[in-house]
């Protein structure tokens, strides 16, 4: 083994050279580092008040609605036992279908809509300053309206059904998919980019094989994860009569029927974790397999 370079002996020489060698001390540290460091712990100092209000206010401190609490969740799971396999199973079943529907439909539009649009939110891309903030102002806030939300609108203006689901994950997706995509851009190396342009071609050809090539892996993982967002939310948006299997599970909650609300937890379960397992293979097939 190596031997360590910070000896005692060599801690003991440090200390003596910088605290008394020669009349010597350490310089002050510079005003500008004196006031990052109070900066860092003034930060520091509001962050760990507002966790302790935030617990405070959540009444996480009184023990009072804890009393009964783990016996409940017990005596829960004890009728939930065993899991339904009755007419429930089907219309799950169904559910978990339209979810999978609703999330392919909703990543599909949403990519197509966010890539170009993405262009003209990024400042390298973009035509003017102006036009690059106010669609990333645009991006910004669809993306700030929570699904449940966006789809109980859809759904008072278009109806019940797996449409309104669709477009609800729709601008949501969109929102998401062109902050990250106009970020991936404002990522790329200016060389390939140069290298395009020197051949005199227009901007569209120097997007194409300039900027594409290097954002193409980002934009696809991007777009996978999202996909799996998409699923995951589908199975909950059907609350609200969106589609999807989420009012099957909302109705045996709320009708107190814990083995029909298991079975629907299982296939949410199955749906999502398949999803991911599926969205691990295509980043190893397609991104990172050499």
């Amino acid at each position: 083994m190596k031997p360590s370079i910070f000896t005692k002996r060599t801690v003991e020489i440090s200390k003596k050279n910088s605290l008394q060698g020669n009349g010597k001390v350490l310089p002050p540290l510079p005003p500008a580092l004196k006031k990052r460091n109070a900066f860092r712990w003034n930060v520091s100092v509001f962050m760990i008040i507002a966790v302790f209000i935030s617990f405070y206010l959540s009444d996480l401190f009184n023990l009072d609605p804890w009393v009964g609490t783990f016996s409940s969740i017990l005596m829960l799971i004890g009728e939930a036992f065993p899991p339904s396999t009755g007419p429930v199973l089907p219309k799950l079943l169904r559910g978990a279908v339209e979810s999978v529907v609703i999330a392919i439909s909703a990543i599909t539009i949403s990519f197509v809509l966010a890539l170009p649009l993405s262009f003209f939110a990024a400042k390298k891309t973009s035509p003017h300053p102006i036009v690059a903030y106010g669609m990333r102002s645009f991006f910004g806030a669809i993306r700030s309206i929570p699904e449940l939300i966006m789809a109980i609108i859809f759904v008072a203006a278009m109806g019940f059904g797996m449409l309104p689901g669709v477009m609800a994950l729709t601008v949501i997706s969109m929102g998401m998919l062109g902050r990250f995509f106009y970020e991936a851009i404002e990522r790329v190396q200016p060389g390939p980019i140069d290298a395009v342009a020197a051949t005199g071609v227009n901007k569209f050809i120097i997007i194409i094989y300039g900027i594409m090539p290097q954002i193409l892996t980002e934009i696809f993982d991007y777009s996978i994860y999202r996909f799996e967002c998409n699923l995951r939310a589908s199975t909950y948006i059907g609350i609200v009569g969106a589609g999807g299997m989420g009012f099957q599970v909302i109705l045996s909650l709320r009708l107190m029927q814990y083995q029909d609300l298991l079975t629907g937890l299982i296939v949410i379960f199955v749906l999502i974790n398949s999803a991911e397992m599926f969205g691990k293979f295509l980043r190893k097939k397609f991104f990172y397999e050499r």
